[in-house]
Order: C-alpha cells, then sequence, then structure tokens
C-alpha cells in the first residue's frame, strides 16, 4: 500500500512541475534557453542551499553518491536544455506531455539494470504511455 504521505507530496511535486513548465515556457520566449537555464538552476541552487543552511541538515558525502549526484546533474541539465529549446519553438502541452514521460525510461531502466520487478499493470501503463506519445505528436 502506497503512504498517504507519498501521494500528497508527489501531488504537491505534480502542481509545481505544471507550473514550472508554464513558467518556462514563458520565459523562453522572451530569453535564450541557456540563459533560461542558468536563471532558473542558479535560483534552484540558491534555494536548496537555504534550505540546508536554514534547516542544520549536514549533507553526507558518500564517495558513490557524489558521482551519481554529479551525473544526475549533467543528465538533467542536458535535458531540461533541450526541453526548453522544445518550449520556445512547440506547443507547450505536447513538449511537456512528451518530457513528462521520462518515467518510462527511468522504469525500464530500473528493470533492466537495477533488479526492479515489472508487473502486469505496468506493462500495460508503459504500452499505454508509449501510445500517449504517438497520439500527442500527430
Amino acid at each position: 500500500m502506497v503512504e498517504a504521505n507519498s501521494i500528497l507530496l508527489a501531488l504537491f511535486a505534480m502542481v509545481l512541475y505544471g507550473l514550472w513548465s508554464v513558467f518556462s515556457k514563458l520565459a523562453t520566449q522572451s530569453l535564450a534557453p541557456e540563459v533560461t537555464l542558468i536563471l532558473s538552476y542558479g535560483s534552484a541552487g540558491a534555494l536548496v542551499l537555504g534550505y540546508v543552511v536554514a534547516f542544520g541538515d549536514s549533507p553526507d558525502l558518500a564517495a558513490n553518491g557524489v558521482g551519481y549526484a554529479l551525473l544526475s546533474g549533467v543528465v538533467v541539465s542536458v535535458g531540461t536544455l533541450a526541453y526548453y529549446h522544445g518550449l520556445r519553438v512547440g506547443n507547450t502541452a505536447v513538449v511537456t506531455t512528451i518530457t513528462a514521460l521520462f518515467f518510462v525510461v527511468a522504469s525500464l531502466i530500473g528493470i533492466a539494470f537495477l533488479g526492479e520487478s515489472l508487473g502486469l499493470y505496468d506493462a500495460i501503463g508503459f504500452g499505454l504511455a508509449s501510445l500517449a506519445i504517438v497520439f500527442i505528436a500527430v
């Protein structure tokens, strides 16, 4: 059973990501995607740093985690830059919806390389998500 707190946090994140998409579209209408990325990630970094300082969390810099965190930053930066370029030239609904299906890629990698399981409903969901990309892109 899924914990209620995880659902509430996911719903909150969903709303914030929706707002992020709209604000990113507005920003890329007058700023280059690279400038938008620098400004948005700069403000995000400052906010997270402020959070860590305010709440006194002491980050644990385990060697293995640091490498993955840095790699994650590289991958998300390139992905976000591609997303911003897409927003600049395309329809927000189409670009955002296709991009938001990143979970299919993450799930398949998790199944293939991290030993995560794939249930029948998961497979049906991935199939429907893939079909959604086809319908949205046409």
